[in-house]
């Protein structure tokens, strides 16, 4: 799956648990409002990942500093 199918899929999952229709959504809105909602999302999922890498690399020196304490 490429980085743009997951985004898309992604929309569709948060549509779909609002009870809107992904397909209908963006017929009715067309290509631009879409292209809107990728953004949106494409920042979300960037920010969730640095905030993930950040936290792993944070939780990796605590580590370190611990086993150099021991």
């Amino acid at each position: 799956m490429t980085p743009d199918q997951r985004i898309d899929a992604n929309i569709d999952a948060f549509l779909k648990s609002t009870g809107a229709d992904p397909q209908r959504i963006r017929i009715q809105y067309g290509e631009a409002k879409v292209e809107k909602m990728r953004e949106a999302m494409r920042k979300i999922m960037k920010d969730s990942y640095i905030k993930g890498s950040n936290d792993h690399h944070d939780a990796m020196v605590e580590a370190s500093k611990r086993r150099r304490m021991k």
